[in-house]
C-alpha cells in the first residue's frame, strides 16, 4: 500500500476541504481583510494563498500556529488538521503549512510596499 498525498485527482473532497479550513481560519485570526487582491490556486499538488500587499506570511503562520494550538480560539476547529509549519524555505515572502497532509503555501508579492505619499513627493 502507497501513501498518496491529497490532491485535486485523488482525493478532491479533503483537498478542497484544507482551503476552507485555511480561509475560515484566516478570517478567524483577523487578516484576511488586510490582504489586498488574495487569490488562490493549486499547483503541483500544493494549495497556493497569495495577496498583493498585507502581513508577513511568516507572522500569519505564526499566528494560525498559535490559534491552532489553543483550543479556545475560533479557528482552532478550522485548524485541528495543521500538522506542521515549515520556516526554513529561506524566502520572506513564503511560508509553508501542512493541513491534512496537503502543503499550503503562503505568499506575499510585495511585503514592505512603498508609501505612496512618499513616491508621489519625490518625482
Amino acid at each position: 500500500m502507497t501513501c498518496q498525498l491529497a490532491s485535486e485527482w485523488h482525493q478532491p473532497e479533503r483537498f478542497y476541504e484544507v482551503l476552507g479550513r485555511v480561509m475560515a481560519a484566516l478570517a478567524a485570526v483577523g487578516v484576511l481583510n488586510e490582504m489586498t487582491a488574495l487569490r488562490w490556486w493549486s499547483a503541483d499538488q500544493t494549495w497556493k494563498v497569495e495577496w498583493r500587499t498585507g502581513p508577513d506570511p511568516h507572522d500569519v503562520a505564526a499566528m494560525l500556529w498559535q490559534a491552532a494550538a489553543d483550543p479556545q480560539h475560533p479557528a482552532s476547529v478550522a485548524l485541528r488538521a495543521m500538522t506542521s509549519l515549515d520556516r526554513s524555505s529561506g524566502s520572506p515572502h513564503y511560508a509553508f503549512l501542512q493541513v491534512l497532509d496537503v502543503p499550503v503555501m503562503l505568499r506575499v508579492l510585495d511585503p514592505a510596499a512603498p508609501d505612496m505619499g512618499l513616491v508621489a513627493a519625490s518625482v
